[in-house]
């Protein structure tokens, strides 16, 4: 698959912030899996179990690895694909969204 320039620049923007937040909600997951576990209720075996598995899937679907440079380039490479997926299947992909058209008021 070819990336544009401007794929790949939209990426290398979009990568940091989008590696930043896919942490943090694994980190807010993480959180859960021990408040979860804390509760010990006859449910909570099994909520800890369903969270911890929630994390498991989002950082594999992102491609994380501890070190963080080497994460960041994953996700970059996988907004790289999304976005030419999109330009490339869908019509409007390449058009400016509505609040990137400059109005007058």
């Amino acid at each position: 698959m070819r990336f544009d320039a401007e794929v790949e620049e939209e990426a290398r923007k979009l990568a940091p912030a989008i590696a930043a937040a896919v942490e943090g909600r694994a980190l807010e997951l993480e959180e859960a899996v021990a408040r979860a576990r804390a509760a010990g209720d006859g449910g909570a075996a099994r909520r800890a179990r369903l969270l911890k598995r929630l994390r498991s899937r989002l950082l594999n679907e992102w491609s994380w690895v501890e070190d963080r440079g080497l994460f960041v380039d994953n996700v970059r490479f996988r907004l790289k694909r999304q976005m030419a997926l999109a330009t490339r299947w869908h019509p409007c992909a390449n058009q400016p969204l509505l609040w990137d058209v400059p109005t007058k008021l």
